[in-house]
């Protein structure tokens, strides 16, 4: 989930990056992006009395990832608490918040003109968090861009 910060550094730091793999990434708002990302956290458990229940959850998400990446997810994305319980490693408050004030990622269009770099831009075949149309603008922003 690091590709909009990965696009914005590349664009404020060129020199430092050679090469950009951006994986299902939008540098805007999309109402429907942002509501399918929406809908995926709220189904990751909140609390779980067990690593098992995590990866089950992840893998109910993404049924193409194996079983040892759903570990992985699940060992790095949450945490063992006192009582014995896995919760997530992140804030979970600030979603709640961001959804509370009706958040909206900013524009990153405006930079994508100051990434000199080649860039391999990935869509999931079925995915919903980027559109083959903005996928499309974006090859046409960056000209380096091979798209899979």
């Amino acid at each position: 989930m690091g590709g909009r910060h990965a696009l914005f550094y590349t664009a404020c730091a060129p020199h430092k990056v050679d090469r950009l793999i951006l994986v299902d990434t939008r540098p805007g708002n999309d109402l429907q992006a942002s509501h399918a990302l929406r809908q995926l956290l709220a189904t990751f458990p909140l609390e779980a009395h067990s690593l098992k229940e995590v990866v089950e959850a992840i893998q109910s998400l993404y049924p193409y990832l194996s079983r040892e990446m759903c570990y992985h997810i699940a060992n790095y994305g949450y945490k063992r608490v006192h009582e014995g319980n896995y919760i997530p490693k992140y804030d979970t408050r600030m979603g709640q918040q961001f959804e509370h004030m009706g958040y909206a990622t900013e524009s990153l269009w405006p930079f994508m003109e100051n990434i000199p770099c080649p860039v391999l831009l990935i869509r999931g075949k079925k995915s919903l968090f980027l559109s083959r149309k903005i996928a499309q603008q974006m090859c046409k922003a960056l000209p380096q861009t091979k798209f899979k």
